[in-house]
C-alpha cells in the first residue's frame, strides 16, 4: 500500500526537506557568524603579546625563527607564552609558542 506520506512530493515531505534545509543553513549562518567580528589592526608602537592579545579568537598564522609555521586561534598570550587552539589539519592540537621566537604574524585584516 502507498500511503500519501511515503510519496515524495507530498505536503509532509516538502515540510520536512524544508526543515530540514532551514537547520542546514542556520547551522552554517551561526558557524559563519562566529568567524565574523570586528576588524582588527595591527599596532607597530605597542608589543608583540600585545598585538596577539587584540588578536584573541582570531585566527593567525605564526612564523618561527626557525622557518616552523602555525595556523590556529589565538587562545591566550600571557608570561612570554602564546596558545594557538584548533590548529590547521589538527583540529585537536593546540601549540604553546615562546614568544620571543616568533618572527612574524598573519591575520586576516579586510573582508575579501
Amino acid at each position: 500500500m502507498n500511503s500519501m506520506y511515503s510519496r515524495p512530493g507530498t505536503p509532509v515531505t516538502i515540510v520536512i526537506a524544508a526543515l530540514f534545509c532551514s537547520a542546514i543553513l542556520l547551522t552554517a549562518g551561526v558557524a559563519y557568524a562566529e568567524d565574523e567580528s570586528a576588524p582588527v589592526q595591527f599596532n607597530p608602537k605597542s608589543s608583540l603579546e600585545n598585538n596577539l592579545r587584540l588578536l584573541a579568537g582570531k585566527r593567525v598564522s605564526v612564523t618561527l625563527s626557525s622557518g616552523a609555521e602555525y595556523n590556529g586561534k589565538v587562545k591566550s598570550v600571557g608570561n612570554g607564552l602564546l596558545v594557538l587552539e584548533k590548529l590547521s589539519g589538527k583540529s585537536f592540537y593546540d601549540a604553546l609558542i615562546r614568544t620571543e621566537d616568533i618572527c612574524a604574524v598573519e591575520t586576516q585584516v579586510r573582508g575579501f
